[in-house]
């Protein structure tokens, strides 16, 4: 069941919607803060045959109330609910994009330590540690990009066309091969409540 919900934890975790023209929002059909919500009870779950599955859990909670004010920041923006300030949403988006490959960390490490340990499912627990990698790279990509919009290092707008669109394709990456091993584990492990 853990596994079930990390799947449809990280379906929510993808952002298709409607992108503003002009503003920072973006109206996801999958608010965030349901995903998070949702892989906080499957780690939860899963955190006894897997320890290191903890240090997810609470990154996993640290990201429910700051989905939450993204979230929010969508009323905000068209006058709903007050005013929105944008230094918070700025730092809103700097702690998502940082607290992602640190979520990922333990939750790749503690799933495939489930992997290995339960059936041997090697292939899923090296996609993990592939779209692991893939995760870094996108958040040190989507990092230095939000602080370009702030201090303009690269004002080319071909250039920064070209690494929005790299990580957008890295986005879907790692969405794409942690959704792949987790349904594979949903699927392939049977867990006992032996521990």
């Amino acid at each position: 069941m853990g596994f079930g919900l990390l799947f449809f934890g990280y379906i929510f975790l993808c952002n298709f919607g409607i992108m503003s023209i002009g503003t920072n929002m973006a109206f996801d059909f999958f608010p965030d803060v349901i995903g998070w919500v949702i892989m906080l009870v499957g780690l939860i779950k899963l955190s006894p045959y897997a320890r290191i599955l903890k240090g997810a859990a609470a990154t996993a909670a640290v990201m429910i109330p700051v989905s939450l004010y993204s979230l929010m920041y969508n009323f905000l923006v068209l006058g709903f609910l007050g005013t929105a300030s944008d230094k918070i949403y700025t730092a809103v988006v700097y702690i998502s994009i940082a607290a992602l490959p640190v979520f990922y960390f333990f939750m790749s490490k503690g799933v495939r330590e489930i992997l290995l340990s339960c059936n041997n499912l090697e292939k899923p627990a090296r996609i993990l540690n592939i779209s692991f990698v893939i995760t870094a790279v996108y958040s040190a990509l989507a990092i230095a990009n939000e602080i370009n919009t702030v201090l303009h290092f690269v004002e080319s707008q071909k250039t920064l066309a070209i690494v929005n669109s790299v990580i957008q394709i890295l986005n879907a990456a790692w969405l794409l091969m942690g959704a792949y091993a987790l349904l594979k584990a949903f699927f392939s492990v049977t867990l006992t409540d032996n521990k």
